[in-house]
């Protein structure tokens, strides 16, 4: 598809997700009460899928 990888955020939260973390680890984002092995391969972890928006466009500052 042709879609640049720093366009590309990936959320998951169990040990399926953990090659999307890999492959795209900067936007990696893991539910917090996912599975720990999963948790450990993202880079971020959030409480809640509708607060990724304000995350993306704030910049960095994650829970």
């Amino acid at each position: 598809m042709n879609i640049d990888h720093n366009n590309v955020y990936v959320v998951g939260d169990s040990g399926n997700d953990i090659s999307m973390f890999e492959k795209f680890y900067e936007r990696s984002y893991c539910m917090r009460r996912g599975h720990p092995s999963a948790r450990k391969y993202a880079k971020h972890i959030i409480s809640r899928v509708y607060k990724l928006e304000k995350l993306i466009l704030k910049g960095a500052n994650h829970e």
